[in-house]
Order: C-alpha cells, then structure tokens, then sequence
C-alpha cells in the first residue's frame, strides 16, 4: 500500500463521504532534482456539495477562512468560480499537512469531457493516486475521455517523428500552458521533472490510449501519421471547448466537416491548438488563485505564495 493511501485511510473518516478522491503532486510522485514535497495534495469529488460543506464546516470548521462564518451556501458559490473547486490549504492532520479541494462530481465530469476549465482534468492527465477501489462508473467513462483528447491534442502540436518522453511532456504541459504561475511562483522546470522520472507511470496511464491506426511505436521514438485525414480524427476527438476556440482563432464560423477539412490542412495548426488551450488556462489559473486569496485567508496565502516563490528561485539556479 502506498504510503499516502495508508495515511488516507486515518484521516477519511474525519471528512464528510466523497464519492471518488484522489492525491497527487510532488509528495505522492517525486519529482526530479527535488526531495518529497511536504504537503500532501488531494482532491474530493461529492455528489452534493452544500450538505458536503455543511457537515465538514460542523466537523472541520478550522479548515476555512472567514468563509466558514457565512455558511455552506456561501461556500459552495466561492466553489463555482474559476476552476469549479474549493480549496483547504496548509491543513494539520496527524501530524502532516495537507491540502484538499472539493468539486462536485458533476463539474468535475464536465471538465473531463469539455475542458471547460482544465483544471481537475489537466490534473487527471498526469499519474494521480486514485485513493477509492473503483470511481464511479460516469467518473471512470469521463477520465477515460479526458486520457484520449490529451493524446489527441498532443498530437496535433507534435511533429511527425518524436519520442515518447515528448509525447509525455506534451500531455503533461497541456493544463500549464498561459498558467501566470509559471512565470511567477512555479518551478521552471516543472513540467520535464514531474515527467522523466514517471515514464512507466505516463506509459502505463496511456497504454490504452495510444490507438496504432495513427501512429508507430519504435523502440526509441514514434512516428504519427500527419496526413489530413489523420489530422481531421484528431480535430472531431478534440473537447468542445478547444474546437470552439479553434473556430475563434481561424475565423471560421462552425465545426462543420467542410470547415474541419479546411482547419487539418491550415499550416498553422499547432499553433492554432496551443493557442486554444491556452486561453482555457491563463483564464481559469488567474481567477482560481485570486479565489485562493478568499478560501485559505490572507495569512495561508501569504505563506503559501512564499513556498511557491522559493520553489520558483531554486529552480532558476539550478538551471
């Protein structure tokens, strides 16, 4: 048993039941050039999330900010900006601290299908710790969709030739494109350490999803087919929210099979993709952390912001 599952299973029933919950980040999956982190991240998907947020407020009440004071209802709007989720941060329990946030199953499903927001499917890109035996079937069937649009954009970006380290890091750096943390309060090297030293954990991820009517694996790289009709899958398997900025950025009015012909053979294609998601992120990390500033309080965020700034300063040297 994973260590982080061992120390979920202490501390499960001090929160409210959560219909699928997962961990991840640098202390459940180390990252390069770096120790563990300290604390520990997770993420709680409900089925109703006012009566959630009513009966942990009467449990956990010290979890919260000054939200905790205007009640449940109040909780759960704060909840529905930007990302769709609520975070707890720097939380002590049993001796460690930990970080969790809650999004209703419903929201969280839409992401996984639409990318409306990224932000728990760009998580669910990478290898997580799934901390329940079975996630609900609806959950399964959306993670399994948000798996393969993450290959399906990552191929349009990529090249005709590339290694699987590329392709991981592609699908890796998806829900980081236009995040402002990257430029200020995020390790620089983020996305390659969280990468190299997971290639077995990324490969067992998409091992099921990687379709060979589209490409070839060699022993050392892959070839994907880059022809127009290949192209047109990729683009008709994108979610609906990168199709609709795909329309924006090529001026065209709707995604109809003339239009897709003409968007798989526009040269600018990958950058038409890259520009698509990136809108998705740099709209939805800003809001989200500016939303952080309400849910941890000031002095969390202050602190919090102070680890993320050093983490940010260690990696410019190094490099």
């Amino acid at each position: 048993m994973h260590p982080v599952t061992k120390f979920y299973d202490t501390i499960r029933l001090s929160f409210p039941k959560v219909a699928f919950s997962f961990a991840y980040g640098s202390a459940v999956f180390k990252q390069l050039g770096r120790p563990l982190g300290h604390m520990l991240d997770f993420i709680f998907a409900v089925d109703d999330p006012v009566s959630w947020h009513k009966q942990n407020l009467k449990w956990n009440s010290t979890h919260y900010s000054f939200l905790r004071h205007l009640g449940a209802g109040s909780v759960v709007t704060v909840q529905s900006w930007a990302g769709q989720i609520y975070y707890n941060s720097l939380v002590e329990m049993n001796g460690k601290l930990i970080k969790y946030g809650v999004v209703s199953v419903h929201d969280m499903c839409h992401d996984l299908r639409h990318w409306n927001t990224l932000y728990v499917s760009g998580r669910l890109h990478k290898p997580v710790l799934m901390l329940e035996q079975a996630p609900p079937p609806m959950v399964s069937a959306a993670i399994a969709t948000n798996l393969s649009m993450a290959v399906h954009s990552s191929l349009l970006m990529l090249p005709e030739k590339f290694s699987k380290e590329q392709l991981y890091t592609t699908i890796a750096g998806l829900s980081y494109q236009g995040d402002f943390r990257m430029i200020v309060g995020e390790d620089k090297n983020k996305v390659r350490n969280i990468v190299t030293p997971h290639l077995g954990e990324f490969h067992h991820l998409y091992s099921n999803t990687i379709n060979s009517d589209y490409i070839s694996i060699g022993s050392d790289h892959i070839i994907q087919d880059k022809s127009t009709n290949a192209t047109v899958r990729h683009l008709t398997q994108l979610p609906s929210t990168i199709q609709d900025n795909l329309l924006r950025y090529t001026g065209l009015a709707s995604f109809s099979e003339e239009n897709v012909q003409r968007i798989a053979e526009d040269t600018s294609l990958p950058e038409h993709v890259h520009k698509s998601i990136k809108r998705v992120v740099a709209r939805i990390s800003l809001n989200q952390s500016l939303k952080g500033i309400l849910t941890a309080g000031i002095s969390k965020s202050v602190l919090y912001s102070g680890k993320k700034l050093q983490k940010m300063k260690t990696s410019t040297v190094k490099k």
